[in-house]
């Protein structure tokens, strides 16, 4: 009988979540259940997932793929420069993107048209910072979002702030680059379609239309906004999350520094295994059996700091007792591009051979 009634506990609890989050999973369910009921009044991790397979609980997966992003255009376009950036902070990067969402305008036949949900998520706490519910793409909505987050960071120094997107046509308008350029936020833009250049917006997006909004079907606009209001409030600050060590965005947002995730990101591996974090200063340690014989003459190491104006520079550390790199550099440093130090250390390489 204790056995039973453990059962129909677990499977009442995640039913009531189901109802807030149509499609959440069964690891982010147990780290619910365990935070709510306690480790020692909980049924084990095994008991749990045994519960949810037998009483079909899974959720299935359903893709559509509807195309939000207008890159076919003449506006200036902005260079990438998130790609090696792991943030350390909440209100240091903010990613942005837009879905939709179908809603019906007669349900017996079956005709519909799409909205369009403009997301601002803070990568750092991935909490939904900023969000506006349109029925067109035009750029004034993707800027209704914007406006929200900015409110959001009120108090903040939004000038060590980086907003980065996909290249469509809202955020390249010069309406939503004005804006950001009026509060000093640096502008990012991926450099291909390729979603992995913006996946914690994908990811999001993805996780509010196919997870929080699983199944609903909706008549109008205006219950779509109702429906994405409730989404997110429970995102940010119910739903743990797996990047965050099952942390809520809105407990992160109380953190500083590095987050555990309870998954392996490899490109963070690829980035800590170039650059090594200290004090939440990065410095890239460059393998010298990879350079020429010649390399520890030249320097020591290529430093990565921020400069006065927020870019980053690279700083070229080397022995001042030895030979000079190309273009008489008699002081202690000198700033130079990654590509540019590659370049000296191959003439001078070849000089010396």
């Amino acid at each position: 009988m204790v056995k039973i009634a453990q059962e129909a506990f677990v499977v009442e609890f995640i039913k009531d979540i189901r109802k807030k989050d149509p499609g959440i999973g069964g690891n982010k369910l147990w780290i619910m259940y365990q935070k709510q009921f306690g480790a020692s009044r909980s049924v084990g991790y095994n008991r749990f997932y045994d519960i949810v397979e037998k009483y079909n609980l899974k959720v299935r997966k359903v893709k559509r793929r509807v195309k939000t992003t207008d890159s076919t255009h003449d506006l200036p376009l902005y260079p990438n420069i998130v790609k090696d950036l792991l943030p350390i902070r909440p209100c240091q990067l903010v990613v942005s993107d837009i879905t939709y969402i179908p809603y019906f305008l007669d349900p017996e036949s079956g005709e519909y048209k799409f909205c369009y949900l403009a997301l601002i998520t803070d990568y750092y706490t991935k909490e939904i910072v900023g969000y506006s519910v349109a029925p067109t793409l035009e750029a004034i909505y993707a800027i209704e979002a914007l406006k929200m987050a900015l409110k959001h960071y009120d108090g903040h120094d939004l000038s060590q702030l980086i907003h980065h997107s996909d290249r469509g046509v809202q955020y390249a308008s010069f309406a939503y680059t004005d804006l950001l350029k009026k509060y000093d936020i640096k502008i990012s833009m991926t450099e291909s379609g390729n979603p992995k250049d913006n996946a914690v917006a994908e990811r999001v997006n993805s996780t509010i239309k196919n997870e929080l909004l699983k199944g609903m079907s909706f008549a109008s606009i205006s219950e779509v906004q109702k429906a994405v209001i409730l989404a997110i409030n429970f995102y940010n600050e119910e739903r743990p999350h797996m990047s965050l060590d099952g942390l809520t965005p809105r407990e992160a947002a109380k953190k500083m520094g590095e987050i555990n995730k309870k998954w392996v990101s490899y490109r963070e591996k690829a980035i800590k295994a170039k650059v090594k974090y200290t004090g939440g200063k990065r410095r890239n340690h460059l393998k010298c059996n990879a350079l020429p014989h010649s390399f520890p003459l030249l320097c020591s190491k290529i430093l990565c700091q921020k400069n006065s104006s927020g870019c980053t520079d690279h700083i070229l550390h080397y022995h001042k007792n030895k030979a000079d790199l190309p273009g008489n550099i008699h002081s202690g440093h000198l700033h130079i591009t990654k590509a540019s130090y590659h370049k000296a250390v191959y003439q001078r390489h070849q000089t010396l051979n």
